[in-house]
């Protein structure tokens, strides 16, 4: 059977796997999973952890920069962004 990728987007609250989920979208190339972005909720995990405890393999980690002096409470950008993936089997 040819394995199709899942992909699941997560932004935490901070650069460590465990800490909890501010944002999400997921991307299913498999076609079992119908849901878009801001369709839910509640996220799919409560931390990227438990996302890779239940089978999600991490592609992308977050690099966590150093904000200029006076920066450090300016609003931007998610900065801490997991991408994971994992691979499904379709018929």
């Amino acid at each position: 059977m040819p394995a199709r990728q899942q992909l699941l987007v997560l932004w935490l609250s901070h650069s460590d796997p465990g800490s909890g989920i501010c944002a999400w979208s997921r991307y299913d190339a498999a076609g079992s999973d119908t849901g878009k972005s801001g369709d839910q909720d509640a996220p799919p995990y409560d931390s990227a952890l438990s996302a890779m405890r239940d089978g999600w393999r991490v592609v992308q980690y977050p690099i966590a920069p150093t904000p200029a002096s006076g920066d450090e409470f300016r609003l931007g950008f998610l900065k801490h962004e997991f991408v994971l993936e994992r691979l499904v089997e379709t018929p």
